[in-house]
């Protein structure tokens, strides 16, 4: 079977822990850098979301960690629906990381082959990242995206608008899945 698994990682930490885990499969590539549209330019400022004291409901409180994006937040979200949210904002550290769209990476990496399954997960910017694959769009069969009814990064495309580009632009049907709001 000709099965690869590519991943993106460009914060360091999480780099070093995926490389260790994809160590020794030849069917496993971790490369440091952000997806990103050619617009953006070829180094992004990418801010870890940490909280450093992040209370949801009553009774609990814990750290968040794991979360990235370079988008910011857009005006007006707050995060987890926590009034506190924005005042922990400025305590994000923000890194300057290399960045390529996915056009480069099927070009160099893949020479044109097609994509079976496309999993984007990139905290606001999955159509961007999907648009980033430019003329080859049509070689990926499958796609999934994390894609939000309430826009939670500035410049993030809602979910309805990511469906209807996806069906008319890029030819691709809905499988599985909705455009629901957990927000309400």
């Amino acid at each position: 079977e000709d099965v690869f698994l590519l991943t993106f990682e460009p914060l360091v930490d999480k780099f070093a822990f995926l490389s260790a885990l994809a160590a020794g499969d030849p069917r496993h590539l971790v490369l440091p850098i952000a997806i990103a549209p050619r617009s953006m330019g070829d180094f992004v400022p990418l801010r870890s979301q940490n909280y450093s004291d992040f209370r949801g409901q009553l009774g609990q409180s814990f750290q968040e960690s794991g979360a990235s994006s370079v988008l910011p937040y857009s005006a007006g979200f707050r995060d987890h629906q926590w009034d506190g949210a924005a005042l922990q904002y400025s305590n994000f550290r923000e890194y300057l990381v290399p960045s390529r769209p996915l056009e480069w990476v099927v070009d160099r990496l893949f020479a044109g082959s097609e994509v079976d399954f496309l999993k984007i997960d990139a905290q606001g910017l999955d159509y961007g990242v999907f648009a980033s694959l430019g003329r080859h769009a049509r070689r990926v069969r499958r796609v999934q995206m994390e894609l939000h009814t309430h826009v939670r990064h500035a410049g993030e495309v809602p979910c309805k608008e990511v469906v209807q580009r996806m069906t008319m632009l890029h030819r691709f049907a809905v499988e599985r899945g909705a455009c629901a709001s957990f927000d309400a």
